[in-house]
């Protein structure tokens, strides 16, 4: 089975998820590890 490649903040999300796996993960810890405590005015 091929996959195609994920963009790279998908891939993280993905991690941190799997990571704190039946735990519930806040949006702060999400935004932190994607954009290091910097996040757009968006997030």
């Amino acid at each position: 089975m091929c996959r195609r490649p994920r963009p790279p903040k998908q891939r993280l999300i993905l991690a941190v998820l799997l990571r704190y796996a039946n735990k519930a993960v806040s949006s702060d810890l999400l935004i932190d590890a994607l954009w290091g405590g910097r996040p757009p005015r968006s997030a």
